[in-house]
């Protein structure tokens, strides 16, 4: 028997989201990490043991992030769990921006059609949140939720080298 975690998960606008799984996981690892669903609701529940947790959102578009708004494991609220003091985690997705950009040769400056681009926090290039291939014109648009991204271009066919952006930070309504 545990201590119940529950809340209500919901979009930017304020409306539930189905089916989003939420992890509430342990900060000392020694505890069991509890995993749930939301309901059409947007409500989720389960039982863990005295303890302190982050819990963490992700929807199966890929989208994820912690409670309060936080895009990352180290700015993350810690919840304490204590014996007979349920805890309740509302929250709220945080609102995404659109990122747009466009691809051009470097030696030339001409658009660059068909490459891809993809948004990656900087510290792991693979893990990708969103991603779009070039336009005709070599613009593209990507959605993105606020925390410090870069973005990865590739060209699949080999034609051009792969590039990476500098570093940009997004806030929650930019």
């Amino acid at each position: 028997r545990g201590v119940p975690v529950s809340g209500r998960v919901r979009d930017a606008a304020g409306d539930p989201l189905p089916e989003v799984r939420v992890e509430i996981a342990s900060v000392d690892r020694r505890t069991a990490d509890a995993t749930t669903t939301s309901d059409r609701d947007g409500a989720w529940s389960a039982l863990v043991a005295p303890g302190d947790y982050r819990v963490g959102f992700h929807q199966a578009s890929g989208r994820s992030w912690f409670a309060h708004g936080a895009t990352d494991e180290g700015a993350a609220t810690v919840f304490r769990v204590v014996a007979g003091s349920p805890v309740t985690v509302d929250d709220a997705a945080p609102r995404r921006t659109a990122v747009t950009g466009r691809v051009t040769d470097a030696a030339t400056g001409d658009p660059v059609p068909d490459v891809c681009a993809a948004l990656a926090p900087p510290d792991d290039l693979s893990d990708t949140a969103d991603s779009d291939c070039t336009d005709p014109d070599g613009t593209f648009a990507l959605d993105a939720a606020p925390g410090t991204w870069v973005v990865v271009v590739t060209d699949g066919t080999g034609g051009h080298a792969a590039a990476v952006s500098e570093e940009f930070s997004l806030m929650e309504g930019q």
